[in-house]
């Protein structure tokens, strides 16, 4: 149900979608908001976008190479292992309102046979050519090969009605649904056995309104061409066109925009009528078609959109125009064979209301006007209501006093409204056929009343099905703009109605059936207790915070059956059948609301994501390991172009293995990932490149993998490395969804197509023992070196009919182990199992990989692999005063005499915000934090691994330092300080200054804890001193020119250094005067991006005294003592008078030139002073001490022996 106002947008948008107009701009970007907002665009919006992105139009062309080169590929039938039947709907029973009889999907053309009137032939807008030979009471589908399901027209040559012709693509269908337009015109010869296509003149996309063929000549053919999808423009071929050898050439003869109609007169010779819209109107001709002119003499033809004509067969002078002119229709009258045209009515609302006082008029889309053969003044029209005159003059609505508003609404209308084609049979006039959005219906009385024929018709559009768990003939599902439906035989007789609207994803309750599911577009989530009649849905969907998906994911968890899952751009669960829910998170989806949602059989903690639209931005996908409460964005791993993600899986025996299905052209279909997420593998092998909608994993025969898309259904039994298009039983139709049923031994995979209905397949399994190892790999996590290890359970299943002997299990790498083992040779029965465990706990730093090798008598895989890795981490501790500093995924340390950095190595993690180092473990500690959580890291000194440690559940954490009694500090971009428990994660309130935090230090002199703010504008250098039992904040000072300073660090002696610049520039190592705050450079660090640093703070300095009074003569770094030492030895050197106020120098090298310790870094007045120097944690070897001041340097060779 549709508005006029559409049809104003329509036309406007045909004005700016042109190839020259504004090439900058998507064509999506400037359809009309109130458009946008419209149900029609959405269902468009929603299939048509997801196959074109990140383009704004379907590669037709593309399409149709694949498909040529598939159907080519499957000339060898030994490629077909399924085969599939219909399952319906074959019509849907229409509960409300019930005159409307059984339902179909829309049918745009309608033809009768000529002589007989009980065959008929029918062109669906998606769902393909059918054709009846007893007056509706069956058909059958004659477009099984087609390339498109789409059709517009449909003629019958009246001189042998055995040629029939069929134009494929519908005439200004704005918003169908189907994935491309028209290409081509059929034709048969035989009735409709076999057809021959033809594109010869007519282009790539085509969109037939109308053809005719003469009743005199049967070589002479019209055909009249439209727009079809407006926002691309007018197309080259839209006119009338003819063609003088029955259909096998054709030339345009009248180039127009929009050609609706075309009828020749029943008894002159020659004499042709052809209507166009956008204010052409009615042309004539009297050469059978050669040349044309105009004949609208009383016509209005300023706004002229839509039109369509009839010619009264009894009194050929009189004809008819059913114009829209876009904003009401009009019906014009001439009884002088178009020599004059007058409106006949005048005051008539000829559209359709649906509550009694407003009138929609859809003239644009549903248009047409049929005469009785034998009365020149019976006349119906179609547009959202059918209207009928039985004077010629006036009409009125033919409407039901029996219906549900006693003849008074649209609801009251004998047929389901939006009429798109009504034709009478010339050889009896008390036969029409009448084509509109529910499908087919049949006049026997003239035209009178009508009765649905829609009986064996599956052209239904579907988005989703689901099955009874033990109830095989018991089955729901969700279609485009008919509802949702349910059939408890399998499909053998009408699918009754559940529920109106669009019905999007459902589910049955596999614990509790007659709990049943349903959805409606965006969100509107529909429960039924008692099994999914009709009017015992209430409402079960949460209180949404946004818009969810046009499709809004709905899953039930696989062991708790009362519990369920469903998103916007939150989680949201529910623990009692959906009677009330929760957010697990908050905003989790930041380029689009989400879409796709899975989670594991084997392990319900780990879930999938995927938020994607239409926008530039990468579609994202989202792993949660801990149910659903936090979550991970894997996208960006994922190779291949950007493209829309269709859906995403979970593996049914291997929850780390995922998959991710892409729609689109030119990218690959279907990535997998074994350990979860964080590396990602194309599988899309040779598939056709069509868009994908679904991919199913067969549980019991796991090396089976489908794939459904718009060429149908594909099979993979290695891997994804090669597909065969199982196509035996099913169209040429995008399949949409699968559903898997499996009871007492009958297994069947079951698939949602978007324009012919359900089928299903049954599945086998392996004759032969069949091994199948879970996981498929296993990726351990970052373990830390010769510490505790992580256990996975393995399984070895046979899925075969036979009896499975395993011979033996082992591996090779000493990182790994085995354990649990069963005894070998085991054997394993048809259909059973047996467990083992792999534990990993690495002896060595970095990556480590291995492989479980199991032998077996399976007459395919002998040796099955479990591919093992896993990586070890050396923590270590941070070297005296060495400064360290994190880019966000490098660490590196940092000269603090020159500024300059130098690279340690990559963090291997997502991102490092701030590092710190513990005191009492003189570890670094890294966090990275989001507005919701923050983790904490420990870091390898020595190679920059970042190992995770817990998270803590506290978010917008700037900084953490630990003070001199182990307690770790925490401060936040809003002003507040907390403590952190690292045992237990939890978090306590200290306090709040309002500022915006960055740095954080202890200093290891006065034990106060410092930090350093980044407010948006102003006053961005200030440091300050906190208290840490307040939380207040005292300024100290600034930098100096309002520089954001992100981060500050304390070395051993009290010297305070700061980070000064923004990620996006060179970053300097300023020293900052703690009396002052004021800052003074370094040197730069030669790197952008430089976020944290981080010194230890723990002085190897155990004491500096002046020990001799009186000024020195001269500069002296004198020998230490002991030497050799071991660990602690005394360390003298004297500062003349001549060294001025520069600061004071003490350092000791190893042999490489690294430095190990800074003792002594400030200035010093004149004297003679001694170091006491603790080298416990420095292995055996030799040391250099250097002092330098004042331009003077010295250096003295120190021993350690342990």
């Amino acid at each position: 149900m549709r508005s006029s106002l559409r049809f104003l947008l329509i036309a406007a948008m045909n004005v700016v979608f042109t190839a020259a107009a504004l090439p900058q701009t998507s064509l999506w970007d400037r359809v009309p908001d109130a458009l946008k907002e419209r149900n029609a665009f959405k269902r468009f919006e929603w299939f048509y976008r997801q196959r074109a992105y990140p383009y704004d139009t379907i590669p037709v062309e593309h399409f149709y190479r694949e498909r040529s080169k598939e159907l080519a590929k499957q000339a060898d039938a030994s490629q077909l292992a399924v085969s599939w039947s219909p399952i319906g709907p074959r019509g849907i029973s229409s509960i409300w309102p019930p005159a409307w009889g059984e339902l179909s999907g829309r049918v745009r053309g309608v033809a009768v046979h000529p002589t007989d009137p009980n065959i008929a032939y029918i062109g669906a807008a998606a769902g393909g050519l059918w054709k009846t030979t007893n007056g509706g009471t069956s058909w059958s589908v004659l477009s099984e090969a087609f390339a498109i399901n789409t059709f517009g027209a449909i003629a019958i040559d009246p001189n042998n009605p055995n040629v029939v012709y069929a134009g494929t693509g519908e005439v200004m269908a704005s918003f169908n649904l189907q994935n491309l337009d028209g290409r081509g015109l059929y034709k048969s010869t035989n009735g409709g056995a076999t057809w021959t296509q033809i594109t010869n003149g007519f282009g790539a996309q085509t969109h037939f309104g109308m053809i005719a063929v003469n009743p005199n000549n049967s070589n002479i053919v019209i055909a009249c061409l439209g727009s079809g999808y407006s926002f691309i423009g007018s197309l080259q071929n839209e006119g009338v066109w003819r063609s003088t050898d029955a259909g096998t050439t054709w030339g345009k003869v009248i180039n127009v925009d929009n050609a609706f109609d075309v009828v020749f007169h029943p008894t002159i010779a020659g004499k042709v009528y052809a209507a166009a819209g956008n204010g052409a109107g009615v042309f004539v001709s009297t050469d059978h078609g050669a040349t044309w002119t105009t004949a609208n003499n009383g016509l209005s033809l300023a706004s002229l959109s839509r039109i369509q004509i009839a010619i009264a067969n009894s009194a050929p002078s009189t004809m008819y125009a059913y114009i829209f002119n876009g904003t009401e229709t009009r019906v014009y009258k001439t009884t002088d064979g178009a020599a004059s045209w007058s409106q006949i009515s005048v005051g008539v609302r000829l559209s359709g209301t649906y509550d009694g006082t407003n009138w929609v008029d859809q003239a644009w889309y549903d248009a047409t006007i049929a005469v009785k053969p034998n009365d020149p003044n019976f006349v119906l029209t179609g547009n959202v209501e059918i209207h009928r005159t039985t004077n010629g003059a006036d009409f009125s609505p033919l409407r039901l006093t029996s219906g549900p508003f006693g003849g008074t609404r649209a609801w009251d209308c004998p047929t389901h409204t939006d009429i798109h084609r009504i034709v009478y049979s010339v050889s009896n006039p008390n036969v029409a056929y009448l084509g509109c959005d529910g499908g087919i219906y049949k006049s026997t009385d003239g035209g009178n009343t009508f009765a649905s024929v829609n009986a064996a018709i599956s052209t239904i559009q579907f988005y989703r099905i689901a099955s009874h768990p033990t109830n095989r003939n018991f089955i729901i599902g969700g279609a485009q703009d008919n509802g949702n439906y349910k059939t408890s035989d399998a499909g053998a007789t009408p699918w009754a109605l559940t529920t109106t609207g669009d019905g999007m994803e459902c589910l049955i309750d596999y614990a509790s059936p007659n709990v049943v599911f349903m959805s409606t577009q965006n969100g509107n989530i529909l429960r039924s207790l008692s099994g999914g009649d009709y009017g015992t849905y209430s409402n079960a969907r949460p209180s949404w915070e946004t818009t969810p998906n046009w499709t809004t994911p709905l899953i039930i968890h696989p062991t708790d059956h009362n519990t369920l899952y469903t998103a916007s751009r939150r989680i949201w669960r529910s623990t009692n059948q959906g009677s009330s829910w929760t957010s697990l998170t908050g905003t989790i989806a930041s380029s689009d609301v989400i879409n796709g949602l899975a989670q594991g059989r084997t392990n319900p903690n780990i879930m999938i994501a995927s938020a994607s639209g239409y926008s530039n931005s990468n579609p994202q996908v989202l792993v949660s390991t801990d149910g659903g409460f936090n979550w991970t964005d894997v996208a960006l791993k994922i190779p291949g172009g950007t493209r829309y993600v269709s859906r995403v899986v979970v593996h049914p025996l291997d929850h780390n293995t995922l998959f991710v299905v892409r729609s689109g052209f030119g990218s690959g279909k279907l990535y997998m990932s074994n350990d979860l997420g964080q590396t990602w593998t194309n599988m899309t092998g040779d598939l056709a490149d069509v868009p994908a909608s679904d991919f199913f994993v067969d549980p019991q025969r796991p090396r089976h993998w489908y794939i459904a898309n718009d060429l149908g259904v594909y099979l993979s039994t290695n891997r994804g490395l090669n597909w065969s298009r199982q196509s035996s039983g099913i169209s040429i139709v995008p399949g949409l969804d699968f559903d898997y049923f499996a009871n007492a031994g009958t297994r069947l995979l079951r698939l949602g197509t978007h324009g012919r209905s359900a089928y299903e397949a049954p599945l086998s399994l392996d004759s032969v023992p069949s091994i199948f190892a879970s996981p498929l790999a296993k990726s351990f996590a970052k373990l830390e070196a010769n510490a505790s290890g992580d256990t996975t359970v393995a399984t070895i299943y046979n899925f075969g009919t036979q009896s499975l002997t395993v011979s033996s299990i082992t591996k090779g790498n000493a990182s790994f182990t085995l354990v649990n083992l069963p005894s070998l040779p085991a054997i394993i029965p048809a259909q059973g199992s047996v467990q083992f465990k792999i534990v990993f706990r690495p002896t060595v730093h970095g990556a480590v990989t291995d492989s479980v090798r199991i032998a077996s008598n399976d007459p395919n895989y002998s040796v099955t692999y479990i591919p093992l890795s896993g990586s070890g981490v050396v923590v270590g501790t941070a070297r005296p005063g060495v400064m360290y500093a994190v880019s966000g995924t490098s660490l590196y340390t940092i000269n603090t005499t020159s500024g300059a950095a130098t690279v340690v190595g990559p963090l291997g993690v997502t991102q490092v915000d701030a590092i710190t180092v513990r005191p009492s473990t003189r570890e670094l500690y890294g966090i990275y934090t989001t507005g919701l959580n923050t983790q904490l890291y420990r870091i390898s000194d020595q190679h920059g691994d970042a190992l995770p440690l817990r998270i803590v559940p506290l978010g917008n954490v700037r900084s953490i330092a630990f003070g001199s009694d182990g307690t770790c500090f925490a401060a936040t971009s809003a002003g507040s300080l907390y403590r952190i428990n690292l045992t237990t994660g939890d978090t306590t309130f200290v306090g709040s200054s309002g500022l915006a935090y960055a740095g954080l230090s202890f200093s290891p002199l006065a034990g106060g804890l410092w930090a350093s703010v980044r407010p948006p504008l102003t006053n961005r250098d200030r440091i300050y001193k906190l208290n840490t039992t307040t939380g207040a904040a005292t300024l100290v000072g600034a930098t100096g020119d309002n520089a954001v300073t992100p981060s500050i660090a304390f070395n051993p002696l009290g010297v305070l250094y700061g980070l000064k610049g923004t990620s996006s520039q060179t970053n300097t190592l300023i020293r900052i005067d703690t009396t002052t705050g004021v800052g003074t450079t370094i040197g730069s660090m030669g790197v952008s991006g430089i976020v944290s640093i981080a010194m230890r703070t723990d002085s190897l300095a155990t004491g500096v005294e002046e020990t001799e009074s009186g000024e020195p003569a001269a500069f002296a770094l004198h020998q230490n003592y002991p030497n050799p030492f071991n660990p602690a030895t005394t360390i003298k050197f004297s500062i003349p008078a001549g060294a001025g106020h520069a600061p004071s120098l003490l350092k000791v090298y190893d042999v490489l030139g690294r430095e190990v310790a800074t003792l002594v870094n400030e200035v010093k007045p004149a004297g003679t002073y001694t170091v006491q120097w603790d080298a416990k944690e420095l292995s055996s070897g030799v040391y250099f001490c250097r002092l330098q001041s004042g331009g003077m340097t010295s250096v003295r060779r120190l021993l350690l022996l342990r």
